[in-house]
């Protein structure tokens, strides 16, 4: 009988270990599942805040027509516009993401001659025009 006793005991005991032991890795995994969770958080945030640099890089800059074509190469298949004037007049304003659009105006910004060209010696200034936290219009205004 005393025998029988010490191998319920043993038996409760190893019961008892091993339900500590998982209560143990449930709440190691729990924490390390929160830390997880923040960390993808913050990482989701900050590739926001560097696609939206992306955009407004050259928000209230002066810059040359060759940087502007390599912007607007920069912004293939986005979901945003591209406006260029010469003083008054608008030169081109095309939506990025529309392949059709993108590809015309990319040809006949660069094609000499044409109403569109975009001189890369010129000076341009940018505007980049947000909704709220998303940048949807960059608008070059050719300066010389």
């Amino acid at each position: 009988m005393q025998e029988g006793n010490n191998e319920m005991v043993k038996m409760a005991v190893g019961l008892i270990l091993m339900l500590l032991v998982a209560a143990i890795a449930f709440g190691i995994y729990r924490v390390g599942h929160g830390i997880s969770s923040k960390a993808t958080g913050k990482l989701t945030e900050f590739g926001s805040e560097m696609d939206i640099g992306k955009f407004t890089e050259l928000d209230n800059e002066v810059v040359t027509g060759s940087q502007v074509l390599a912007y607007i190469s920069d912004m293939k298949g986005e979901t945003f516009t591209i406006t260029i004037m010469e003083g008054t007049s608008q030169l081109s304003s095309f939506d990025c993401s529309d392949s059709t659009a993108y590809s015309t105006a990319v040809t006949n910004l660069k094609k000499k001659g044409t109403a569109t060209y975009l001189n890369p010696a010129k000076t341009y200034s940018c505007v980049v025009t947000m909704d709220g936290n998303i940048p949807t219009v960059a608008t070059f205004t050719r300066v010389n």
